[in-house]
């Protein structure tokens, strides 16, 4: 039987009230860049905390777990170094050269736990707290973020901490991405 689309439209309001305050408190606690870098992942870490901000925790870890892989790889591209495929081979490789600060580190090994059974959606993620995993999945990509994305705004333009990680054209432009989850 198809539903009338009345139905569902009523449907989906009830469901959007009903979780309405929790995701304002999801937002509140995110703390994130508005402006990243316009690379090929930058839509993917945007979904990552909208994922969180409504809810959907286990599609969260993933795409952050995801997200997080693929941003460790362009930090270990833009930085020149050896391509790994593991990544706690890379991460190890980030750390023992400095590549990143220990915050940033600590913050992917963290979400990097588990990774396998989230993958493979192995029966122990049963007893993982999926909203704390979620949490910590999404703070530790915006932590590797804010390391790599990190800039400032000098007399009206953006002027990023770390150049290598941006596409920074002749002119002084950049191509960037901007998100809002709060407005």
């Amino acid at each position: 039987m198809k539903m009338m689309a009345n139905d569902i439209e009523n449907h989906l309001r009830r469901k959007f009230e009903a979780d309405l305050q929790a995701r304002v408190r999801r937002t509140q606690e995110l703390s994130y860049l508005r402006i990243i870098g316009g690379h090929y992942f930058a839509a993917a870490s945007s979904q990552c905390l909208e994922l969180y901000r409504d809810g959907y925790m286990l599609g969260c870890i993933m795409c952050s777990q995801v997200l997080l892989e693929a941003v460790l790889k362009f930090v270990a591209q833009r930085s020149k170094m050896e391509y790994r495929n593991e990544v706690e081979d890379l991460i190890r490789d980030l750390e023992a050269k400095k590549i990143l600060n220990d915050k940033a580190l600590n913050a992917a090994k963290l979400a990097w736990r588990h990774r396998n059974d989230f993958h493979h959606l192995n029966p122990g993620i049963s007893v993982i707290d999926l909203e704390t995993k979620a949490k910590e999945c999404v703070e530790a990509t915006c932590t590797l973020e804010e390391e790599i994305f990190g800039a400032s705004f000098v007399a009206g333009a953006l002027s990023p901490r770390n150049q290598i990680y941006w596409d920074i054209d002749s002119d002084g432009t950049a191509p960037v991405y901007l998100r809002q989850l709060d407005v």
